[in-house]
């Protein structure tokens, strides 16, 4: 329960996955995502969550809201709005 914001600085690179690694987030066992999760009420009292993550089954990186994967975008650059195997690339 830090009492301040938490920050991560460091060194970069001009690669996305290369360079210092400030923060990695893997799965263990048998789950198949890594996620960050997002957890808040809103003005009534009822919890929402949302999150990112990535899918390894379909190598894709997602965007999640209440448990259910909203955007994705795969190896290929193709973009999914409510489709969990996106075809296409969005320009």
């Amino acid at each position: 329960s830090p009492s301040a914001i938490t920050t991560i600085e460091g060194e970069g690179s001009d690669s996305p996955m290369e360079g210092s690694h400030l923060l990695d987030i893997k799965s263990t066992g048998n789950s198949k995502l890594a996620d960050i999760r997002f957890e808040a009420q809103n003005s009534s009292g009822t919890t929402r969550a949302g999150g990112v993550g990535f899918n390894p089954d379909d190598n894709a990186v997602y965007l999640a809201n209440d448990g259910t994967q909203v955007l994705n975008v795969n190896q290929d650059g193709n973009v999914g709005i409510g489709n969990t195997s996106p075809t296409r690339c969005i320009i």
